[in-house]
């Protein structure tokens, strides 16, 4: 704790996080969630050079369906 922290206020820092744990969600369950989010989740596993060449390609049909308000909220 730093000497006088109450002077930044707001701006103090605060080290409280949610941790999301990608790698506990399949394949389907993140396609089927079909927003940007998830879309990325399914492209941080940890999958070979294969496999993500066919995420993508799963992907680019799952962003065709995607709205614009999908990526304003």
């Amino acid at each position: 704790m730093q000497a006088s922290y109450e002077e930044f206020g707001e701006y103090i820092l605060d080290f409280r996080y949610l941790l999301f744990d990608v790698n506990r969600y399949s394949e389907e369950e993140l396609l089927k969630a079909a927003n940007l989010i998830a879309s990325v989740f399914l492209l941080d596993q940890r999958i070979s050079s294969q496999e993500l060449v066919k995420r993508l390609r799963k992907l680019a049909r799952v962003a065709k369906r995607l709205t614009l308000m999908s990526f304003v909220t």
